[in-house]
């Protein structure tokens, strides 16, 4: 990973991580392997490297992907820390269809939700969340961006995680985000008695972030 600064023109910094990934290899026995993450675990806990625990919290099990048309089994290559590098079996279910047409939408007001609420979650679960919530499905079908958006954060390695707010939003007063049909809305540390006026605005109040 790169870390990057940059000094914006009042002088502040301006932050930015930058993913390097490795070509992903293949090999003899790479047909077999059905998307379980059970032996990778079991190596994990067994050889405790440098990072380990971080790594089990990022992986994500595949079973489930293992009959999806085109996806690709192939070996990754991580490094889970400094000196530590790692190859492992992985499926590749990124198709074209994943992020088509409003899908990437839905994907980008999850980051932007990710970095509003801190929540320790990776871009692969997000799409494979997406993949799989919105599997040969637009948005409109569910009812729209915000619906699709509350549907992917009901499954199972995202549930729970998009709680509370990130140090800024909290210093400004706020402790929670509600996703709605028309936007994001977030609500102050005052709010404590939420009707649902109160939880979500009148119409014209809200900002249209979704269009």
């Amino acid at each position: 990973m790169l870390h990057l600064c940059f000094r914006q023109e009042n002088g502040s910094p301006f932050y930015l991580d930058m993913d390097l990934n490795c070509p992903s290899l293949s090999t003899s026995n790479i047909d077999s392997y059905d998307g379980s993450i059970n032996s990778y675990k079991r190596f994990l806990r067994s050889s405790r490297p440098v990072g380990w625990r971080e790594e089990m919290g990022k992986l994500e099990d595949m079973f489930s992907a293992g009959a999806y048309p085109g996806v690709t089994r192939s070996v990754r290559i991580r490094c889970i820390s400094p000196g530590v590098v790692i190859p492992s079996q992985a499926l590749l279910f990124l198709s074209p269809d994943t992020l088509e047409g409003e899908k990437l939408d839905v994907y980008c007001l999850g980051k932007m939700l990710k970095y509003f609420t801190r929540a320790d979650v990776t871009s692969y679960k997000l799409k494979w969340a997406l993949e799989q919530k919105l599997f040969n499905a637009p948005p409109a079908d569910v009812g729209g961006i915000g619906a699709a958006l509350r549907l992917v954060l009901t499954h199972t390695s995202l549930r729970d995680k998009f709680t509370g707010v990130n140090k800024e939003l909290e210093e400004a007063g706020f402790r929670s985000i509600q996703v709605t049909d028309t936007g994001f809305r977030l609500i102050r540390d005052w709010d404590t008695g939420l009707n649902q006026e109160m939880a979500f605005g009148a119409e014209e109040d809200i900002d249209d972030a979704f269009n």
